[in-house]
């Protein structure tokens, strides 16, 4: 079992996933190399950062469509 209990990004504490129950966090990457972040930072700051990277899209735009995303999934759970 992964027990990493902070966020490498905004140090907050990394919550129990409540569907899949869990406990290891995203892969902050690309925003850093090492650890791992909550919930909040990868919907926030990680996934914007590679749409951005990938599609060649404003950060702006990857917070729209990352939402958009977001929103799809939510409504098959």
């Amino acid at each position: 079992m992964i027990t990493i209990n902070k966020c490498s990004i905004c140090k907050n504490k990394i919550e129990v996933e409540p569907i899949s129950g869990w406990t290891g966090g995203h892969n902050p990457w690309p925003i850093q190399d090492k650890g791992r972040c909550c919930t909040e930072c990868n919907d926030e700051l990680v996934i914007p950062a590679r749409l951005t990277m990938a599609l060649g899209i404003t950060v702006k735009e990857a917070h729209k469509l990352n939402k958009e995303i977001n929103n799809v999934n939510a409504n098959k759970v």
